[in-house]
């Protein structure tokens, strides 16, 4: 399994994913960027460090992986019924035809704002290599995001790291993979990217995780 450059820690698809988008959708701005720690993503040539992080909450992760499995089944009688059990002992059911009912509850945008605050106090809290560029990488792949969204998105994002000392030039906010918005937080615009081989670059990034 592949390991990260200058460690003993195994790649995360994440970082792997995110490395791609972001040399693909801006050839010019990242290129060569090298996956470490504390940043996830780095180029001392190009001066740059991005934090990768996720908004989606861990159970919303099991939920959607459980329904993965038992929509996916392997033919193992025992995974099925310990996967059944799980969405169980969770609250939710899962019935044949391919239908689940989730127990993951409701989700909002305040997560991608606990996601970005999160990566803002680890940033100010020591132990980070400093960059003349600092971005953030967040995926998301389920709350409603809309045009009219996009300017509180970008207000909020930049009230929420005026406290702090370090902070970062850009959100990039991913979702479901195929969208990739970008809150410029210097400049006070925003941008909106289709990433159209999204799936390509997924695959290859799993292949960078295994091989």
């Amino acid at each position: 399994m592949a390991k990260k450059a200058n460690a003993k820690q195994k790649l995360r698809w994440e970082e792997c994913y995110a490395k791609l988008v972001l040399e693909k959708v801006f050839p010019d701005r990242f290129f060569d960027l090298k996956i470490e720690d504390k940043p996830d993503l780095q180029s001392t040539a190009l001066n740059v460090g991005i934090e990768v992080t996720t908004a989606i909450p861990d159970r919303v992760i099991e939920n959607d992986r459980l329904f993965s499995r038992l929509t996916h089944d392997d033919g193992n009688p025992e995974h099925r019924n310990r996967n059944l059990n799980r969405v169980q002992q969770k609250g939710g059911q899962y019935y044949d035809e391919g239908v689940m009912i989730s127990w993951a509850g409701d989700r909002n945008i305040s997560e991608v704002y606990s996601a970005f605050e999160n990566k803002l106090k680890k940033l100010n809290g020591g132990g980070y290599q400093s960059f003349e560029k600092q971005y953030v990488f967040i995926f998301e792949n389920d709350i409603t995001i809309q045009g009219d969204d996009l300017s509180k998105i970008h207000s909020e994002l930049n009230r929420r790291q005026t406290s702090f000392s370090a902070r970062f030039d850009s959100v990039f906010l991913n979702y479901d993979r195929s969208l990739l918005f970008e809150f410029d937080l210097n400049s006070g615009e925003y941008h909106q990217y289709r990433i159209d081989d999204y799936e390509t670059l997924a695959t290859e990034a799993y292949n960078m995780v295994h091989n």
